[in-house]
């Protein structure tokens, strides 16, 4: 995988973390510098098919099912990869998927970054 990654520091282990979004991430840190990640270069997305329920005056009323995952990482020891939500609801037993979690925003309302990742 050519997706740049940072070290983390981990009691005496070093863990990779990947952001595999296409977005940039700011994690912000207690106590220590933010730590900063460009968009992904590699993203996990879930096909979607889309079907027509209806039509309401002119506006059509669909339906989305998912099938399936294009560049989806393999696990790997020690290594963690931050996706988004939708492609951790689809993978709940990949211990090694996180996302962005506790969003911080400006006053603007724009995001600026998150104060943690969830596994869930």
């Amino acid at each position: 995988m050519t997706t740049k990654f940072k070290w983390i520091e981990h009691l005496d282990m070093r863990i990779k973390l990947y952001n595999c979004t296409p977005h940039g991430i700011t994690i912000i840190r207690d106590g220590m510098s933010d730590l900063v990640f460009p968009k992904g270069e590699k993203v996990p997305r879930l096909r979607a098919v889309t079907t027509v329920r209806d039509v309401i005056g002119g506006i059509r009323i669909t339906g989305t099912n998912f099938q399936g995952v294009e560049n989806m990482p393999d696990e790997e020891p020690a290594t963690f990869f931050i996706v988004s939500r939708l492609v951790k609801q689809a993978f709940p037993h990949r211990r090694d998927l996180l996302v962005p979690n506790e969003i911080v925003r400006d006053d603007d309302g724009n995001i600026i970054g998150c104060r943690s990742l969830s596994e869930d």
